[in-house]
């Protein structure tokens, strides 16, 4: 079942309005002397397991991209290099055509992007990672600069092309959609999913998952290109060299190679399926009724982080980035997530800054010292004085890729850890004696824990290199959150 606070938090006000506007078939099957016992017509309460929710089929496909998913592809407009009139010919029939197809349909069923328009907002994340790769990677070397410019905005397009229909088959092959009795299905081969639920006056459609369809939507994909890639556009792409599409065909593919444009796409998609996942699952089956604190609290921390709420390794931080990992002042943090959620109309959420740390621990986004302690005591340069700061206590998380997904983790900064006493130095690379203090020869320095045994610290990553200035002129914005 979808709540209206989670339609809200997923899709904005605006997706609960198609919901209200498509009646659901089983409301006729209610007897009239109970419904005025239902509370908000919730019909779904009358049996289990329940009916499935469905999914609005008289709203077309662009509409759903262009009111949900603006930012990414504002963000492939702008980083893409292409004059306008040009990406409005080459890639913006594309991302149509691939709006039409995807729908509402999720990526999967219980795994990554598993709810209403996961497999749009998947889709667009790869295509806007791969573009990300496309813009730093040299394809061309042994060409003459005049040669890789022509063909430079043909291996943008290209990868933008093969991120978004990598996983375009599963349309397909994955998964059917049927009206509400089961007696109409959906031919993607003949019509969208809109032109389908209109001409049959559909409300709404229903999905079935095929049983043994792992990875047999690669083969789809492939067959997709010459429906969702235009004719102009694919002659377009191959008058930069026929090489270019054929690599564009190999990432769609996934092919056993070593070719940039591959192993992009497999990279971009990856992180697309790390970043979810991180989230905790999304409850697309509709029975399931705990609140997904998971996915709420991870979002909410991207949306701080994102909006500039939430600064990095400066006085009044949050978030500080260390050499051994990432921590959060967690007390500050937590408030202001809690707060942003009851906004948004979340009320079901733990108030408590040890509850929610706690939850997130359980589910492996933050770690615990070694003496099972959820706070870490840290203090950072930039607080210093004089050798001295104050110890904030804080949420160490489990991996990086929490925060951030698919922009290079900040240099770290310098910190104390642990309590006054039994401190231990952990000195940012750059950084020569940060801490101005008399400090014992035999003090532990740069050990990445809570303690003097405490393994050694991973090194931080590293940003990607920035495009060279004859390559690009674009400036790279980081991924959106929703």
């Amino acid at each position: 079942m979808f709540p209206s606070f989670l339609k809200r938090w997923l899709f904005g006000d605006n997706y609960a309005s198609l919901f209200a506007e498509a009646p659901h078939p089983a409301e006729r099957l209610i007897p009239p002397e109970l419904r005025p016992y239902l509370e908000n017509h919730n019909w779904r309460n009358l049996r289990y397991p329940p009916y499935q929710e469905g999914y609005p089929g008289k709203v077309t496909g662009e509409w759903l991209m262009r009111h949900y998913q603006r930012k990414l592809i504002d963000r492939i407009a702008g980083s893409i290099g292409l004059p306008k009139d040009e990406y409005q010919r080459y890639v913006e029939p594309i991302l149509i055509n691939f709006a039409e197809l995807a729908h509402l349909l999720p990526a999967s069923e219980n795994h990554h992007h598993a709810g209403p328009g996961g497999l749009l907002r998947h889709s667009l994340e790869v295509a806007n990672l791969t573009l990300d790769g496309c813009l730093t990677t040299a394809f061309d070397t042994a060409e003459t600069p005049a040669r890789r410019s022509t063909r430079r905005w043909r291996w943008n397009v290209a990868g933008v092309a093969a991120g978004l229909l990598h996983d375009a088959g599963k349309a397909l092959t994955d998964l059917r959609a049927t009206d509400f009795e089961g007696k109409l299905e959906w031919s993607p081969e003949q019509e969208t999913l809109h032109q389908w639920a209109v001409r049959h006056k559909l409300d709404r459609y229903f999905l079935h998952w095929n049983a043994q369809r792992h990875e047999k939507h690669i083969q789809a994909s492939v067959a997709l290109v010459s429906t969702l890639i235009p004719a102009e556009a694919r002659a377009w792409i191959q008058g930069g060299g026929r090489d270019i599409y054929d690599a564009l065909l190999d990432a769609i593919a996934g092919n056993a190679n070593r070719a940039p444009l591959t192993e992009l796409v497999r990279r971009s998609d990856s992180a697309s399926v790390r970043r979810d996942l991180l989230k905790g699952p999304s409850h697309a089956g509709g029975g399931d009724t705990g609140v997904p604190v998971i996915r709420l609290v991870s979002d909410a921390m991207l949306r701080l982080l994102g909006t500039g709420r939430w600064t990095v390794n400066v006085p009044g931080s949050r978030v500080w980035v260390a050499t051994d990992g990432v921590y959060i002042a967690w007390h500050s943090a937590a408030e202001e997530i809690v707060s942003l959620l009851v906004k948004d109309g979340i009320v079901a959420i733990p108030r408590s800054p040890e509850t929610l740390l706690a939850i997130l621990a359980d589910h492996g986004l933050a770690e615990r010292r070694d003496d099972g302690d959820l706070y870490w005591l840290v203090t950072p340069q930039a607080l210093c004085r004089n050798g001295k700061g104050p110890a904030l206590r804080c949420l160490k998380l489990s991996s990086p890729d929490v925060l951030f997904p698919h922009v290079p983790v900040p240099p770290p900064t310098s910190i104390l850890l642990g309590k006054e006493g039994e401190q231990v130095e952990l000195i940012a690379p750059n950084e020569k004696s940060p801490f101005d203090r008399e400090r014992p020869v035999s003090a532990p320095t740069a050990v990445a824990a809570q303690g003097p045994a405490a393994a050694k610290p991973q090194p931080p990553r590293q940003p990607e290199p920035a495009p060279e200035a004859e390559q690009s002129g674009i400036s790279v914005p980081r991924m959106p959150t929703e």
